[in-house]
């Protein structure tokens, strides 16, 4: 089956226009990439140029597509990635870790290799394409924003979902900046939007008028996925340069869109409703159900719901309004294929099987919080513990070489070359080198464990919130 990049229906509020569309485009806009070259990971580049690919693999009669990415056209240096051919000297990999230094210890940076960039993922350019090009657009065109970049809480305690995109150089726009910029584009152009940045899930406010609730449903037509809620890190961004090893959510959207992996492999069958195509909708239903990472995705319409559908904690309480702890017969008689799909793979994939699957879900939930929980305690004793015995040793070796305190320290170059021997052999010979090794190698094995906990709770919350979702449609 070839997936097929395909407009649909979301709720009644998301009915696209069935008009002619002989004179109408496409046009895309790709926002991408880091605030800074330390933030500017390999994945986000090699995932523009994935959805690049889809693109001109969907669209071969050449499309409208801009892309603004990192610096743009600037030769500099501003792309970060590992290279699994570097070898680190065990001098430094050892002084690394005890110095607390490894986190960027192997990156290295280069220029970005994004073909066709029009410019820099800056707050200038961003709000110059919706000037001129956005405004100028003719109803029966459609619009297609995907950001693949870095993202931030909101600011201010009285509007959470006010959450921030960062842009290259520090610059940044919040979700209610952004919605000022799509009100230039004409209410019957059809605007859809797929973002991967952490706290993503602030926008899809970006349905209502201003991006606020109270203030109604925006006259456009908007919908849009989103990596994860928004008071929520997502997974993804990495300088690693395998993309075998790329989770975050778009690599499992794009995926069921075009039918392959971003490395080619077939995937399963996810046209859940049957009718021989996938819609973006199966695109999140199948992210949802497959990717195994911290992401709690949404969607516009899960905001449109949470927002206007009543529920039995509303005023307006009655007997036949249901909730997630609805006999669960109950609700997947009221749930569409897709979300059937969901609901069903996710109680499959957690073990559950109550009629109060709702309630069954919360409980194993709670379960693995306190798990959590138990292990964060365990993880911060280590960690001090670790702390000391690192401090021990630091304390050794800058007393035979103080040029140790500062990594600028222009002699310490030659030290590390032409001595690394007799500095790895004293930090060796400390009596308690040997239990600093245990004990990081314990730090790591509960860091692993709190992220396969974190995992396995984030299926809970995604479960648990369709089957909310399929609760407050039928209400």
């Amino acid at each position: 089956m070839k997936s097929a990049l395909k407009w649909i229906p979301l709720s009644v509020l998301l009915l696209f226009t069935t008009a002619t569309r002989s004179q109408a485009g496409d046009y895309f806009l790709t926002i991408g990439g880091g605030y800074a070259p330390s933030g500017n990971q390999v994945s986000l580049e090699k995932n523009v140029q994935l959805f690049q690919q889809l693109v001109q693999e969907q669209f071969p009669n050449q499309v409208s597509h801009t892309i603004l990415f990192s610096d743009g056209k600037r030769p500099t240096r501003d792309l970060q990635y590992l290279d699994p051919k570097l070898v680190i000297p065990p001098v430094n990999q050892t002084l690394a870790r005890i110095f607390g230094k490894e986190r960027d210890l192997a990156y290295q940076y280069r220029n970005h290799q994004v073909k066709d960039v029009s410019g820099g993922a800056s707050r200038k350019n961003i709000e110059q394409w919706f000037e001129q090009t956005g405004s100028e657009l003719k109803p029966g065109d459609r619009v297609f924003i995907y950001v693949t970049a870095h993202g931030g809480e909101s600011d201010d305690r009285r509007q959470p979902y006010n959450t921030t995109l960062y842009l290259w150089n520090g610059d940044k726009i919040r979700v209610t900046e952004f919605s000022k910029l799509l009100d230039k584009i004409p209410a019957p152009v059809n605007v859809m939007t797929v973002m991967v940045q952490c706290h993503c899930g602030g926008f899809a406010d970006l349905i209502f008028n201003e991006a606020d609730p109270t203030k109604g449903t925006s006259k456009a037509s908007r919908c849009g996925f989103f990596a994860t809620v928004y008071n929520r890190p997502a997974a993804g961004c990495t300088p690693d340069i395998n993309e075998e090893e790329y989770h975050e959510y778009s690599t499992y959207f794009w995926e069921a869109i075009r039918g392959i992996s971003r490395t080619g492999k077939p995937i399963g069958n996810c046209d859940y409703d049957q009718d021989g195509s996938v819609s973006f909708a199966e695109a999140h239903a199948y992210a949802v159900l497959t990717s195994t990472t911290i992401d709690i995705s949404v969607c516009t319409s899960d905001s449109f719901l949470r927002a206007y559908s009543k529920s039995k904690t509303s005023n307006e309480t009655t007997a036949a309004l249901l909730t997630s702890d609805s006999p669960y017969t109950t609700l997947l008689s009221q749930a569409t294929p897709v979300q059937k799909a969901i609901i069903n793979g996710l109680s499959k994939q957690l073990k559950l099987s109550a009629q109060n699957r709702g309630k069954e879900a919360w409980e194993l939930a709670q379960k693995i919080t306190n798990q959590k929980q138990q292990l964060n305690r365990t993880l911060r004793t280590k960690n001090r513990e670790l702390d000391s015995l690192h401090k021990e040793i630091r304390s050794r070796l800058t007393r035979d070489w103080p040029e140790l305190n500062n990594p600028f320290n222009p002699v310490l170059p030659t030290l590390l070359r032409e001595q690394s021997q007799q500095i790895l052999a004293t930090a060796k010979s400390h009596s308690r080198y040997a239990s600093s090794l245990q004990l990081q190698q314990q730090v790591d094995q509960l860091e692993s464990q709190l992220l396969d906990l974190d995992r396995r709770w984030a299926k809970t919350q995604r479960l648990l919130r369709g089957l909310e979702t399929v609760a407050l449609a039928a209400n």
